[in-house]
């Protein structure tokens, strides 16, 4: 994801890079900004594969404990904070919805964070849930709506796996990879990076089960351009193309 890996290449790298036969990167948003770096290379977008399961998320079932669910490490830069703060807000207006945070914790983040949870009285309701061996079952089986609050992302993987099983998005407009995977109004929504924005993001989808079902929906179908046969199919016909021109030379 050029937005967040270029500013950090070295001289040393960008000329190497140089002189390759061409660069790959995963969305086309990174275009523009490859150019700027490379300027001769040809570009080739290919995306991350992504798993469809044979299985989607059963959206329109009753239940007790409805859940809603960020996936990835509790860090700064994965933004949790928000989303949990965002819930605060709802939480007497959504009794029967929960919160579960899923990844390994940065410690120094996720201490107020847990603070803020404790002072709010969402020590029943809001949960970190650390790792996990078995994402499907004890992730994305049990929940009901996907927020990634990241602030930078490259292909982000669990929004795509989230996505794949049929669930519904919310992340910030301006947040790399992000942005471009969810459709805005269409497969969720992009908001933008305050407390009032997400939990409205958050309260219509709660409040809708069929506008739920709809964007998860949409989201599984927006997906399956990336399964994993059609991306593989892409890089071996790149790596064709790539070496019968190699040999011309």
């Amino acid at each position: 994801q050029p937005a967040v890996q270029f500013e950090a290449i070295s001289p040393a790298e960008q000329r190497a890079v140089s002189h390759c036969a061409g660069i790959q990167i995963l969305l086309p948003s990174g275009v523009k900004v490859t150019r700027r770096y490379f300027p001769d290379l040809p570009i080739h977008v290919i995306g991350n594969a992504v798993e469809i399961p044979d299985w989607q998320a059963d959206l329109g079932r009753e239940k007790d404990r409805y859940r809603l669910v960020c996936v990835g490490t509790v860090n700064p830069n994965k933004n949790q904070k928000l989303a949990v703060e965002a819930f605060a807000s709802l939480a007497d207006s959504f009794p029967d919805w929960d919160v579960e945070l899923w990844g390994k914790a940065d410690e120094r983040y996720t201490h107020p964070i847990r603070e803020y949870i404790k002072k709010q009285g969402l020590t029943e309701r809001v949960f970190l849930k650390g790792l996990t061996k078995d994402v499907e079952k004890d992730i994305y089986k049990r929940a009901d709506l996907f927020v990634i609050p990241s602030k930078r992302e490259g292909f982000p993987l669990s929004l795509t796996e989230a996505m794949a099983a049929g669930f519904p998005a919310i992340g910030l407009r301006t947040c790399p990879g992000v942005n471009e995977l969810i459709r805005d109004e269409e497969t969720g929504f992009l908001v933008d990076e305050t407390v009032s924005a997400m939990a409205d993001a958050m309260a219509r989808l709660m409040a809708d089960r069929g506008l739920r079902i709809r964007m998860g929906t949409a989201g599984r179908e927006a997906v399956k351009i990336y399964e994993a046969d059609k991306i593989w199919d892409q890089w071996e016909t790149l790596l064709a193309k790539t070496a019968a021109e190699s040999r011309k030379e």
